[in-house]
């Protein structure tokens, strides 16, 4: 019979519309309780657009009462490390959104924390499931692009209007964790370290804030975090790249674009939905990836585009959970800190304008 696992969630927004749908959709894992930190739905609001009958207004309450066996945090980064210090604490596993804290000194001590407690840590770093991903890692890891020389990776969004017609709350604001070195740059980070299994070791970094303020029914947001970013540098297997990610922009093409330059070929990932390899002196050919999963009758458009890779990822910690078995490709916290590093320094080098060896 399988073991079922008590849930407890953290962050009645993206982690209620998202997060629950998806360990509720493995059946080793029962999301038990949920646990706001802002007040802007009541409780029960939440339980009619959960199903979820627990919902707590304090999180440490829900940690103490409900016998979790994993604690998935929804919040803003600012109150990451607070919260999984309390949970390891308390012997239980996490899941952790990115980035992981607000420095390298938080990740750390939470890298720690989860050592001295005997338990697992895990940073929902799920993008890496996609399988136009899951391909790139194939590729790399084969050796057939030969000697990596250069690494260049873009994304730009359209969202000139949100910004400039919406408040964006905790994300707008660097004391908090806000900005989209965080929110999309972590991914970026950890898909590049992943797929070239190096380090970053050197690099020049900048943030762009294009739309430092809104004003919406008379009331004015400043923004304090970046909305684009851009680092150059070297890796610790000698190859160059360049990440790069802008948003607030009124038209685009191409949301997303991977370029992997060897001494054997190149490869091409596009929107994460093609991959494209030219070997020696041979046109790029298109390969074949796996076909992403169904998700179940009833999910929103959101759920839908997450699904793949979020259950790719809630298998990987059910079986490391009931059975011991980690898979090699499960972001843990080790990653997370990794990355932690990589965004400090992008941070220090925008700030002083200098390069930064890691």
């Amino acid at each position: 019979m399988m073991r079922i696992l008590r849930v407890g969630i953290i962050g009645t927004g993206f982690g209620a519309r998202v997060h629950v749908p998806m360990f509720e959709s493995h059946e080793g894992f029962e999301v038990v309780a949920l646990a706001g930190v802002t007040a802007r739905k009541s409780p029960d609001e939440i339980r009619a657009a959960t199903g979820v009958d627990n919902v707590y207004t304090d999180w440490r309450e829900m940690i103490d009462r409900e016998n979790l066996d994993v604690l998935s945090i929804v919040s803003a980064p600012l109150e990451h490390h607070e919260m999984t210090l309390y949970a390891l604490q308390h012997g239980v596993h996490v899941l952790c959104e990115k980035p992981m804290g607000m420095n390298a000194e938080q990740t750390a001590e939470m890298l720690a924390a989860r050592d001295r407690s005997n338990t697992l840590g895990v940073l929902n770093f799920e993008w890496r499931f996609l399988p136009a991903r899951r391909k790139v890692r194939e590729i790399l890891a084969s050796g057939r692009l030969g000697r990596l020389l250069h690494v260049r990776y873009e994304g730009y969004r359209p969202t000139l209007r949100v910004l400039t017609r919406n408040k964006q709350g905790w994300l707008s604001k660097r004391e908090s964790g806000g900005g989209m070195l965080g929110a999309v740059g972590s991914h970026m980070l950890d898909s590049l370290l992943w797929w070239t299994d190096s380090e970053v070791r050197t690099l020049q970094g900048e943030l762009s804030t294009y739309h430092p303020e809104v004003t919406v029914d008379g009331e004015r947001e400043v923004r304090t975090s970046d909305q684009a970013f851009r680092a150059i540098g070297t890796l610790a297997n000698g190859a160059t790249y360049s990440v790069e990610y802008a948003s607030g922009l009124r038209h685009h093409k191409e949301d997303w674009r991977l370029q992997v330059f060897g001494t054997e070929g190149t490869l091409v990932m596009i929107n994460d939905k093609s991959v494209e390899v030219a070997l020696g002196d041979d046109a790029f050919e298109t390969l074949e990836l796996p076909a992403e999963k169904t998700a179940p009758s009833g999910m929103s458009a959101e759920q839908q585009r997450y699904y793949t890779p979020f259950i790719t990822l809630v298998e990987r910690l059910y079986d490391a959970l009931a059975s011991d078995t980690i898979d090699p490709d499960l972001p843990l916290f080790e990653h997370g800190h990794r990355v932690q590093l990589v965004l400090d320094a992008i941070h220090k080098s925008s700030d002083e304008g200098c390069r930064v060896t890691l």
